[in-house]
């Protein structure tokens, strides 16, 4: 996976980051749902908007069915990339 993140401080929690990626796969909108939903508890996936949201470890993690992931309230640079790399992972990615 080919990563390039760009980060800017989050606007609604102090000390804490947004982060931007994207992923090099689309694997097609309700396996990514299904496949997402195995790795987490807290998803809503919605087709009409096309993006899934996950609620994980203070984070909110957008995926958008472009392949776009957005990471809000991460703690620093290291935290988004874990998250990425969570994401990935669940995804089949490594």
């Amino acid at each position: 996976m080919k990563l390039t993140i760009h980060t800017k401080p989050c606007i609604t929690e102090k000390d804490r980051i947004i982060a931007s990626a994207a992923l090099d796969m689309k694997p097609g909108f309700d396996k990514m749902c299904t496949l997402l939903k195995a790795e987490f508890q807290n998803i809503t996936c919605s087709q009409k908007l096309g993006l899934v949201k996950i609620n994980w470890n203070k984070k909110t993690i957008i995926i958008f069915k472009s392949g776009k992931i957005s990471i809000r309230k991460a703690e620093d640079e290291d935290d988004a990339i874990k998250a990425i790399h969570k994401v990935s992972k669940a995804l089949g990615k490594n």
